[in-house]
Parts: structure tokens; sequence; C-alpha cells
């Protein structure tokens, strides 16, 4: 980034102002990084969509779907009832609790993490 402010400035310094369109170098070196930008976000996506794939609500048992319209129409304790009555989703949502939290503090204890 730090270059891109020196070819910032070298422009600014002949022409007493600064347009990107006056110096080509910019021109491709934010074309890059848009493209990185555009396929970094083209990954995600793919993802996300993956993992929305995987919770559609036609792959889910009946009693499932049944307690998430429960759910829906107000009735939370019915999706909590399920999910306590399967020990193998409640024991899954505890492991990936402990999983987040874990990275959420090395996050926080990471030096470059503000205080």
């Amino acid at each position: 980034m730090l270059s891109v402010g020196v070819l910032f400035a070298s422009a600014s310094k002949k022409l007493g102002r600064s347009r990107p369109e006056d110096n080509p170098l910019l021109d491709v070196v934010f074309d890059v990084q848009f493209r990185e930008w555009s396929a970094k976000h083209a990954e995600l996506v793919k993802k996300y969509e993956a993992l929305a794939g995987g919770f559609a609500e036609e792959t889910l048992p009946p009693e499932a779907r049944e307690a998430l319209q429960q759910a829906r129409g107000g009735d939370v304790d019915a999706l909590l009832r399920y999910v306590q009555s399967d020990p193998g989703i409640a024991e899954r949502i505890a492991r990936e609790a402990r999983e987040r939290a874990a990275r959420v503090e090395a996050r926080m204890r990471e030096p470059s993490s503000p205080p």
C-alpha cells in the first residue's frame, strides 16, 4: 500500500493534483487488487452456497422440520426440545461453541489485535 501512496505522491508533484488516470501504473495495481478481491469473493460465495445448501429445510428430518415450523410460529421451546432430545446435535453445538471460543480467544491474544 505504501507503493500506491508513492505513486500518488509522484503524480501530484508533476501536476499539483493526484488523478489516478495520470499514472497508468495505478490502473494496473488497482486492476490486480480488484481481480484478487473478486476471486476471493467468488470463493466465499461458493463456500456460503455449499453451507446454505446443507441447511436446506428439505434435507432435515421430519421432526426437525416440525420443530422449526413451531419455532417460526413462536414456540422456540419446541426447537430447544428437539436439540436436547438428540445428544449428537447438542454435543456438536457445544463442541463448535468451544472451538469458536478458542479461536476468538487466540485472536484476541495476538499482538496485532486492539486492546
